[in-house]
C-alpha cells in the first residue's frame, strides 16, 4: 500500500472494502487518508471488462461535507 501511496494516483479503485492485515497490521490508512487520493471501493463486475483501455466515469452524489457516498461507476469499452 505504501508503494501505491508513493505513486500519488488521483483515484484508487479496489474490489475490497478492507485493506488492513489484522494479524500483522501495517497501519497505513492514516497516511493514505492524508494523501488526498480518492478511494473507490468496492468495485464489482470488473471481470466483465474485456478491453485493456476503457473510458471510466464515476458519478458520486454531491453531498457537501461527506467523507463517503454512493457512486455509480461506468466503464465504456471502445
Amino acid at each position: 500500500m505504501y508503494y501505491l501511496i508513493d505513486k500519488k494516483p488521483f483515484l484508487l479503485g479496489v474490489d475490497a472494502t478492507d485493506f488492513e492485515n489484522w494479524a500483522n497490521p501495517e497501519k497505513f490508512m492514516e497516511r493514505f487518508f492524508n494523501s488526498n487520493i480518492l478511494l473507490m471501493a468496492p468495485i464489482i463486475n470488473t471481470e466483465k471488462v474485456k478491453n485493456f483501455k476503457v473510458k471510466f466515469t464515476a458519478l458520486p452524489l454531491n453531498i457537501r461535507g461527506a467523507a463517503i457516498c454512493p457512486t455509480r461507476a461506468v466503464v465504456i469499452e471502445d
